[in-house]
């Protein structure tokens, strides 16, 4: 059985024991973000793209399968979004 919050929870936030990794999602998003306070090894990055399927999100953005159908007012909103705050 899965814990409670895993099925229910809305919004998710952590952050690692001393501070070095943040994650955030949203329970219906088709994003997470994974922050890093320091870039991360190269070794990690392959392991997290090659093991998880994570890719930066700068490419997450360009790609047209982000955000369901692409050409929605609502996806190009949010895309504005996540480049104004994240990418600027």
């Amino acid at each position: 059985m899965r814990p409670p919050w895993l099925a229910f929870a809305e919004i998710v936030g952590a952050c690692s024991e001393i501070g070095s990794w943040y994650i955030y999602c949203e329970k219906f998003a088709e994003i997470a973000l994974l922050g890093f306070c320091e870039r991360p090894a190269v070794f990690l990055e392959k392991r997290l793209v090659t093991e998880f399927s994570i890719e930066k999100l700068a490419d997450a953005l360009n790609r047209t399968s982000f955000l369901g159908y692409a050409e929605s007012e609502g996806s190009k909103r949010l895309r504005d979004m996540l480049r104004a705050a994240y990418l600027t």
